[in-house]
């Protein structure tokens, strides 16, 4: 359960990282964009339900493509056809930002982990140095 908030919350994170990037904001929009319209448009062609007109989008954009939804007229499998080459080139590019702002999410934990122990070393690394000094230094005589 704990992985599973650690995995939540990095998730969280570089989805705020990477909707800094105007490019994520822009690719995200025109994704968001294309798979509304891409419901509406099937919505109208094939008669299904905006549902699954959605699901039938999603799936497509996805490239998983289950098989229980295919369009019947001829003008749906044409959309179909340029819908799945728009859409794929735009989810690979978002999927692309969205990947390399884990990757700097991550880098940026280990910088400051890492700079966390230097410091926690830095304050440790006096007194281990007086206590090894003290140890050197001979007693004094005893009279």
């Amino acid at each position: 359960m704990v992985s599973l908030v650690i995995g939540l919350t990095r998730f969280w994170l570089a989805i705020r990282m990477a909707w800094r990037d105007p490019s994520f904001r822009l690719l995200a929009g025109l994704t968001l964009s294309l798979l509304l319209v891409g419901t509406w448009v099937f919505h109208q062609v094939e008669g299904w339900s905006y549902l699954d007109s959605f699901y039938f989008s999603a799936i497509s954009l996805a490239t998983v493509g289950y098989g229980d939804f295919a369009p019947k007229t001829p003008a749906g499998k044409l959309l179909t056809v340029f819908y799945v080459f728009a859409g794929f080139g735009l989810l690979a590019a978002l999927l692309t930002l969205f990947a390399n702002a884990i990757i700097q999410s991550v880098r940026e934990g280990r910088e400051k982990l890492h700079a966390q122990l230097a410091q926690a070393l830095e304050k440790k690394a006096p007194s281990a140095e007086a206590a090894s000094a003290d140890a050197a230094e001979p007693p004094a005589a005893q009279q």
